[in-house]
């Protein structure tokens, strides 16, 4: 018999994955990103996940979702950061 899946509605549950989260992401994104970014980061995507994923499955769907997007938010920052640049042969 399999127990049956819940959807993720409890807050303490959502508090202690985003806690976990944050610990676990927050040294792979040092000095690259603040701590608030990557708490952020968590939070939102533990919220966006909140009701569409069972409780068994948050914490690595939620893993997954901060990674990416803060993975983006890094890319996105070096993108408007430095200038694209040309070389001698490629005209005006």
């Amino acid at each position: 018999m399999t127990a049956a899946l819940t959807p993720v509605t409890d807050l303490d549950t959502q508090r202690r994955v985003t806690e976990a989260l944050t610990r676990e992401l927050e040294p792979r994104f040092a000095g690259t990103l603040t701590l608030d970014q990557v708490c952020s980061g968590v939070r939102d995507a533990v919220a966006d996940l909140r009701g569409s994923v069972c409780v068994e499955a948050l914490p690595e769907m939620a893993a997954r979702l901060a990674h990416y997007r803060l993975q983006a938010k890094l890319h996105a920052g070096l993108d408007t950061a430095t200038p694209p640049t040309r070389t001698v042969s490629e005209p005006d």
